[in-house]
């Protein structure tokens, strides 16, 4: 629970719904315990990220993927990323306010891995 009312309704809220799962098969991670409140705001947060999703280009899509790449490297999430795109190394460097090519290697298919741990954006 994230506000410690302990007092409301308590909600299971998916961080994502995945296509062809069922409620029981989510990992953990994507699931959390909300108060009736949190769990609506939680709701009206996602909607308005996926209006702005809706009307990105493809080339600021990537980068936004590289961007939440960089924040769940940052929360310990993950251990590394794949980059498929300059857009998304951009993404990802600009959490870091590194140049894009900082930190990664090319690994294979044109992908780039992140190499070393970086803590915090810069």
């Amino acid at each position: 629970m994230r506000c410690g009312n302990s007092q409301d309704t308590l909600h299971v809220h998916h961080g994502a719904y995945i296509k062809g799962l069922d409620p029981w098969e989510y990992h953990p991670r994507y699931l959390s315990t909300l108060c009736e409140r949190c769990h609506e705001y939680a709701g009206e947060r996602f909607q308005y990220i996926q209006k702005i999703i809706g009307v990105l280009s493809l080339s600021s899509l990537e980068r936004l993927i590289g961007y939440a790449t960089a924040v769940l490297v940052d929360q310990d999430d993950i251990d590394s990323a794949c980059m498929h795109s300059d857009e998304v190394k951009q993404g990802f460097s600009d959490f870091y306010g590194l140049q894009p090519n900082a930190m990664m290697e090319q690994a294979g298919d044109g992908e780039f891995v992140v190499i070393g741990r970086i803590k915090g954006p810069q």
